[in-house]
């Protein structure tokens, strides 16, 4: 048997056969942080850590960049905020490889900046209602 630990010592097949197990074993791994990092933000356990945010913990404490821990948080976020049945169906496309923690932190992104506009838009309606009746009350006065 051959020492898998010295990769020169793998066949081509080995090697790409090895590397495919690896990359399967990652995307569950990414599925399961996802997770972890849900309870952590919901136990704000990195408050009890002395963290200012989950994203200073997830920097600090896990080791990850910025870029790395934006991706992981928004895309976390963006999982919560879905029924249970389409979490599972997000999950299980992160584990196949047709769905990225980039696409995901994307729409959480794009989503959270449809809200705010539509917040914006509403409250400039609702400014614009208040202005129209006080304008009609002063008129009929």
């Amino acid at each position: 048997m051959k020492n898998v630990n010295n990769l020169k010592d793998l066949s081509d097949q080995e090697l790409n056969q090895r590397l495919a197990k690896l990359v399967g074993e990652e995307r569950k791994l990414t599925a399961e942080i996802l997770e972890h990092l849900r309870e952590v933000d919901e136990r704000q356990l990195f408050l009890k850590l002395a963290y200012s945010s989950l994203f200073a913990y997830c920097v600090a404490e896990l080791h990850y960049s910025e870029a790395q821990a934006h991706r992981r948080i928004s895309s976390m976020r963006l999982l919560k905020t879905l029924p249970k049945e389409a979490q599972k169906d997000f999950q299980e496309k992160i584990i196949n490889g047709s769905l990225s923690l980039t696409n995901l932190a994307q729409a959480q992104q794009f989503l959270q900046n449809e809200s705010r506009n539509f917040e914006k838009m509403e409250k400039t309606k609702k400014n614009e209602t208040n202005t129209q009746n006080n304008q009609t009350e002063n008129f009929t006065c």
